[in-house]
């Protein structure tokens, strides 16, 4: 969080668990905005209601929209450095740390073939995307699934190839 509160002019933090006020005070000053919510719908289900929150037309003024979670702690290298990186690669619309190649087998839940995607842990899009009809209808239909899999194959395996067939450009 104090890596990123120098890289983003707004922060939103989520958390899908009760956070005690104590543990709240400790972060203070790391996010612009607090959501605490149910434990439902998971990552996506959690980033659609931060962007809910936060609203279109506000995340529209900004050049870009980083989505991250907690599953991996860090950072390792200096965060500043990877922004500037990839912003360099001006034909790069919308990137994460980590992708997925694609795969004939190994889709959670039936072990179908996987798409080559981004993975979801760290994401971001430049203003293009967030602007976009794809990108805001795919946000807008989050749905709050109980299975773990069925976000990973709905979100996470879709996203990028739904951005990259609406026009947009991935990179890793």
């Amino acid at each position: 969080l104090r890596e990123m509160k120098n890289l983003c002019a707004k922060g939103v933090f989520i958390s899908n668990s009760q956070i005690s006020d104590e543990d709240k005070k400790s972060i203070e000053g790391l996010y612009d905005e607090f959501l605490q919510r149910e434990n439902s719908g998971f990552d996506f289900a959690a980033w659609r209601d931060g962007i809910k929150l936060v609203g279109w037309k506000e995340l529209e003024k900004f050049d870009n929209v980083t989505l991250m979670n907690d599953t991996c702690f860090g950072p390792i290298y200096p965060m500043d450095e990877i922004y500037d990186e990839m912003e360099q690669r001006e034909e790069i619309d919308f990137w994460g740390i980590t992708d997925h190649d694609k795969t004939m087998i190994g889709m959670p839940g039936t072990n179908a073939p996987t798409p080559k995607h981004i993975q979801s842990y760290f994401t971001c899009y430049d203003q293009k995307v967030v602007k976009s009809k794809a990108f805001q209808d795919f946000w807008n239909n989050v749905k709050d699934y109980e299975d773990v899999h069925k976000v990973i194959q709905e979100y996470e395996t879709a996203l990028t190839g739904i951005l990259e067939k609406a026009g947009f450009e991935s990179g890793s």
